[in-house]
């Protein structure tokens, strides 16, 4: 961008250039003049120019720096698809933590009924074999909800409710 031009002042471009600019955008914008003042630098840069030449041009320095206003905008739009495809991510996780959550706060609702009701307790015995003879009983938890007993105690464990149901199991053994 000329900063002096025919029917339009460069600084006044620049700023309804940004005006009409998303801030999410980026337009990098060098600003070529014979205007060298330092008041002159100061108002592009303010204005929103992101660098600023003066005249006469030395063209391996306006390729070099169009080359790093360049990389810039493909760093900014890079990082632009990464940001949104993080936020995607982010979305897609916290969903799946509030799965998991409602899962578990089901979970842990039906083991406290499970706990409330108690296990149904067997018996085995435990026999001398040289006698034959019944020294003790094993007692063994079983579930209404089916499945093997040691599920149910893994699964308590997980919710942080196992000594509760290991409570359960062992008045239910001592009640009969």
């Amino acid at each position: 961008l000329d900063l002096r031009m025919p029917h339009i002042d460069g600084i006044s471009l620049l700023r309804s250039l940004r005006e009409q600019t998303s801030p999410r955008e980026f337009v990098p914008i060098l600003v070529l003049t014979a205007d060298a003042q330092k008041e002159t630098l100061k108002g592009a840069l303010t204005a929103g120019a992101n660098d600023f030449l003066t005249k006469p041009l030395d063209i391996d320095e306006v390729v070099l720096r169009v080359r790093n206003l360049l990389a810039i905008r493909l760093s900014h739009e890079t990082l632009k698809r990464t940001n949104v495809a993080l936020a995607r991510t982010l979305r897609e996780r916290m969903r799946s933590d509030q799965e998991e959550t409602d899962s578990r706060e089901d979970r842990t609702a039906a083991m406290r009924t499970m706990i409330a009701a108690g296990p149904t307790m067997v018996f085995q015995p435990v026999v001398e074999l040289a006698t034959r003879r019944v020294v003790g009983v094993e007692a063994l938890s079983r579930f209404d909800a089916g499945g093997p007993p040691d599920h149910w105690f893994a699964e308590a464990t997980a919710l942080g409710l196992g000594a509760e149901l290991e409570l359960a199991a062992v008045s239910a053994a001592l009640e009969q």
